[in-house]
């Protein structure tokens, strides 16, 4: 309203940049965040060594965040939060771990927060 349209668009062009530097940051961080893996485990698998050389070799970070028994405790499921390695082959990650674990139920996905899309 005060005719100075210099202004208004260095105002608009910083702001737009700003937005795009913080939409940027935001990605970058939620890209290395943890992500969600349970492995079902027969009862009588020591689970707390049996996949770490394969963590090892694929994670970057794995923690145990929880255990619980399923299937009248015949069965554990182990839920760990992993940061996978950059540029890993998921299905290879898998395959090893149904070798390990008798081919039973696998999950690894983000956690629910860190689920939506992220724009680019």
């Amino acid at each position: 309203g005060m005719d100075c349209y210099a202004i208004a668009f260095a105002l608009t062009a910083v702001v737009a940049l700003a937005f795009t530097l913080l939409q940027k940051m935001n990605y970058a961080k939620n890209k290395n965040a943890s992500e969600i893996l349970k492995i079902t485990v027969p009862e009588d698998l020591n689970f707390k060594d049996a996949f770490t050389d394969l963590f090892n070799e694929y994670l970057d970070k794995y923690t145990i965040s929880s255990i619980r028994t399923t299937n009248m405790g015949t069965l554990y499921q182990i839920t760990y939060d992993v940061i996978p390695k950059e540029g890993i082959d998921e299905k290879a990650f898998i395959d090893a771990l149904r070798v390990k674990n008798g081919n039973l139920n696998i999950i690894l996905g983000k956690h629910e927060e860190t689920a939506e899309l992220m724009p680019l």
